[in-house]
């Protein structure tokens, strides 16, 4: 009965192929363990006399700084159209200052005076709008260490 290499290698000499039972083959395997498990014991010794080069981001708890006194952020449902979206604003006396198209985002600014949660709690019931929010400033949750980040 022959015996087949088990690797994917053709091999014309069959003295060279692996053979379950062989006191070499399993001198050889043996070998090649023992080989191998002293270069990953050298590697693992030789990161140790390395200095750390790991670097710390600083990163903040992204906590609310604020937000912007009498501005909200209203995104209309799909369909919606303008004068409706226009009825949504009298109702408050607010003014379109802007709009985010890749967003849908509408910029509201309320009239002085007037609680932007108060308002942003009516609006928020009212169905044909998918999201109100304040205007919050966030703080940054991380800083860019990297000297090359103007050049790109």
């Amino acid at each position: 009965m022959p015996h087949h290499c088990p690797f994917p290698v053709r091999s014309t000499d069959s003295r060279l192929c692996y053979r379950a039972g062989s006191g070499p083959g399993f001198t050889l395997s043996l070998t090649l363990a023992a080989i191998f498990a002293g270069y990953a014991g050298l590697s693992d010794a030789a990161s140790a006399n390395k200095p750390d080069r790991t670097v710390e981001i600083p990163v903040s708890s992204g906590a609310v700084v604020g937000w912007a006194k009498g501005r909200l952020l209203v995104a209309p449902r799909a369909g919606l159209s303008d004068a409706e979206s226009g009825n949504v604003l009298k109702t408050q006396n607010a003014v379109l200052k802007g709009h985010f198209r890749r967003i849908n985002t509408d910029v509201l600014e309320l009239p002085p005076g007037v609680s932007e949660v108060a308002v942003m709690k009516i609006l928020r019931k009212n169905r044909n709008l998918k999201y109100v929010e304040l205007d919050m400033a966030m703080a940054p949750a991380a800083t860019v260490n990297d000297p090359a980040l103007s050049n790109s």
